[in-house]
């Protein structure tokens, strides 16, 4: 079924023949002429043509109807630039290899196919929202001062080594990223549903990026991940990918505002240093972040072990196994469960429980 956006002013729908490739030419659209930023502009049935950007062209929202076999829209020096975006409606992935360029919020849906976005994007300062239950891939960089919104069950790639500077909200679906230069410039990424993924083979030791779980999941990759701060105000995960390489998930710093994080795929020995893939923090985490941490398999409850110039974060050992490991001297930490605190010979640590 075909769905149309609002208008920004009249609603002209402009089809397109594929009597020929150039976009700019009057001959191949029906009504004859070039839509402009006012005009809608629809891929049916079977066009014999491919369009190719010959100069710069806009439409206000692009429609790919179902059934459409996979169309390519190319181009190489000329902009395509769209009001409010676009949608594939056809079981077939559609292509964009192509300039964009973004001149006003929009939606980029994939309703019923997957959409490839292989040129560059430009966000002018607008928000880009991605959607559907299929997946989008944007190969191309993506560049300016807006931000991205996921929306949907589908997942969002990123590929490209992009520079926009807006922050990331993920409500659904999933977000994953393929290198540390698909964020470079983005402040923070709040994760309110579905999936942060960090894929690629990692190693963003360099990344500022905060990240703000208000609920779903984190997912780590196969390399090592650095980011700014952490924090949680909302039930959420961390799953860990061990695969016996030993890689670092690290955070800046932790805070907790609320909700509770729960993390899976950590292996060790609680209240000793992880064996797998491992978790930490270049300042200290608050108390409370720690009194709402569970990994998962293991008793409730977080801990630190001072490595240096950082934290680990760890499962909380038995009372008894934390009692001797203090009275021998084997931590060096700050564990803060429940305000309970043991005063043991010459090392004073302070644990909560959650008994």
């Amino acid at each position: 079924m075909l769905v149309l956006l609002a208008s920004p002013g009249k609603s002209a729908v402009y089809t397109w023949k594929g009597n020929g490739v150039d976009w700019a030419k009057n001959s191949h659209w029906s009504p004859t002429g070039v839509p402009t930023a006012l005009e809608y502009v629809i891929f049916s049935a079977d066009p014999r043509e491919d369009p190719f950007v010959n100069a710069n062209a806009a439409a206000a929202a692009i429609d790919f109807a179902a059934g459409v076999r996979t169309m390519t829209i190319s181009g190489t020096v000329y902009t395509l630039s769209i009001v409010l975006g676009m949608t594939n409606n056809s079981v077939n992935e559609q292509i964009i290899n192509a300039p964009l360029n973004l001149t006003g919020s929009q939606e980029w849906k994939a309703a019923a196919g997957d959409l490839s976005i292989r040129g560059a994007a430009n966000l002018n300062g607008y928000m880009l929202t991605v959607s559907g239950d299929h997946d989008t891939t944007i190969y191309g960089s993506i560049s300016g001062t807006g931000g991205i919104i996921k929306n949907g069950s589908g997942t969002l790639t990123l590929n490209g080594n992009n520079t926009f500077s807006g922050s990331i909200n993920i409500n659904g679906g999933t977000l994953a990223l393929n290198s540390e230069d698909a964020i470079r410039n983005v402040p923070s990424i709040t994760v309110n549903a579905g999936t942060l993924s960090l894929g690629g083979n990692g190693d963003w030791d360099d990344s500022s990026v905060a990240i703000y779980l208000v609920g779903g999941h984190l997912e780590m990759g196969d390399g090592s991940d650095g980011f700014g701060e952490l924090e949680i105000s909302g039930h959420s995960q961390i799953k860990l990918k061990p695969s016996g390489n030993g890689s670092i998930l690290r955070f800046a710093g932790a805070n907790w505002s609320g909700g509770s994080l729960t993390i899976y795929g950590w292996s060790g020995q609680p209240g000793r240093p992880g064996t797998d893939d491992r978790i930490f923090f270049e300042s200290k985490p608050n108390e409370m972040f720690l009194i709402y941490v569970t990994f998962d398999g293991f008793n409730p409850g977080g801990m630190v072990l001072e490595t240096g110039s950082s934290w680990e974060l760890v499962p909380v050992p038995e009372t008894s196994d934390y009692a001797l490991m203090v009275a021998l001297g084997l931590l060096g930490f700050a564990v803060r469960r429940r305000l309970a605190i043991f005063n043991l010979g010459p090392t004073r640590c302070s644990r909560v429980d959650n008994a």
